[in-house]
């Protein structure tokens, strides 16, 4: 059974599709992130759909929120150019939340950032 906080969480991502179809709602996946749970989020024509999944690896909780932000995007295949370009900040500044990252979680890569988000990263290899 899925909590009822990770249900008002996508019930909160929902709407905020529906309101701004066009808008990435980074903040609300964020937020149902911050619950120990991963979303994939599918628009239709008329509606949108939200799996959620409960994310095993506890390295990324001690990430801020800006950090969830940058590894979200780094996790979903965005270049450090592109995530700068999608959360208005420059270069510099996600190279050096990615160094936090890294070092926070004590991660190698961001192979291993991508992997240790999705729950696929096991503690041999981290």
């Amino acid at each position: 059974m899925v909590p009822a906080r990770v249900r008002s969480a996508v019930d909160d991502l929902l709407t905020s599709v529906d309101e701004r179809p066009n808008v990435l709602p980074l903040r609300e996946i964020v937020a149902l992130q911050a619950t120990g749970y991963d979303v994939l989020l599918e628009r239709g024509d008329r509606s949108a759909v939200a799996w959620v999944q409960h994310r095993p690896d506890d390295r990324l909780t001690g990430l801020s929120p800006r950090e969830r932000e940058v590894a979200l995007l780094a996790a979903a295949g965005y270049s450090n150019r592109q995530i700068a370009v999608a959360l208005f900040i420059s270069l510099a500044t996600v190279k050096d939340h990615m160094h936090s990252i890294l070092s926070k979680t004590a991660l190698r890569s961001r192979s291993q950032l991508i992997a240790a988000w999705y729950g696929g990263l096991d503690d041999a290899s981290g």
